[in-house]
């Protein structure tokens, strides 16, 4: 069996043990409710399903930027594109250092997972597209991944993310490409994959 990338097993973030599932499901009503982007709930799936692993959560601004430019962490972890949770400044009120994020493409938005919020930072117009032409070669926001960048909001709240609700992933992507379009996600979240082989030098975006 070939090993994750940098760990030896599989890190989901999706709590499977029943009793502490219940438990996080009575202690969510003491936390703000923020429903998410399409593009960070697909992200927390991907978390949750440990296919993002060794990542536990979403990424700081310093990361993002970093990653953007040279696809790695500030720590040097390769990693091929930011994932980030950001959000709307009319969404910061109530946030606290535990936040129900919840999901956007499910009737009701019930709670996707629990972030634990480490930073909350601002990201510039520059910085904004600073991300979006380094990670998909472009600025323009005809391009539906910086399409889904720009309207997700400049507040980037980073930290590790416990998944607490099961995700039937087939039906899931479904949902998530038809807010990006063309398929576009579903080649977003293969990029991991292709770049953990032992020869792969450098993802360049699909434009």
């Amino acid at each position: 069996m070939i090993k994750p990338y940098q760990s030896a097993q599989l890190q989901p973030r999706y709590v499977d043990d029943e009793a502490k599932r219940a438990r996080l499901q009575v202690e969510i009503r003491k936390y703000a409710a923020l429903t998410i982007s399409s593009g960070a709930a697909a992200n927390a799936v991907m978390l949750g399903a440990g296919y993002f692993t060794p990542l536990t959560g979403f990424m700081s601004k310093a990361d993002a930027l970093s990653v953007a430019v040279s696809l790695q962490t500030t720590e040097g972890l390769f990693w091929p594109v930011p994932i980030l949770n950001l959000v709307r400044e009319n969404s910061l009120e109530q946030i606290g250092r535990s936040v129900a994020l919840c999901d956007p493409n499910i009737e009701g938005h019930p709670v996707l997972a629990i972030q634990e919020v480490d930073q909350v930072e601002e990201l510039s117009d520059a910085e904004m597209g600073h991300i979006a032409s380094h990670t998909f070669g472009t600025a323009d926001p005809q391009h539906p991944g910086v399409a889904a960048l720009l309207t997700q909001g400049r507040y980037l709240l980073s930290g590790p993310i416990r998944v607490i609700r099961s995700v039937q992933r087939g039906r899931y992507e479904v949902r998530s490409n038809s807010v990006a379009g063309n398929g576009w996600w579903r080649f977003r979240h293969a990029i991991p994959c292709i770049a953990r082989t032992k020869n792969y030098a450098r993802w360049q975006p699909m434009l």
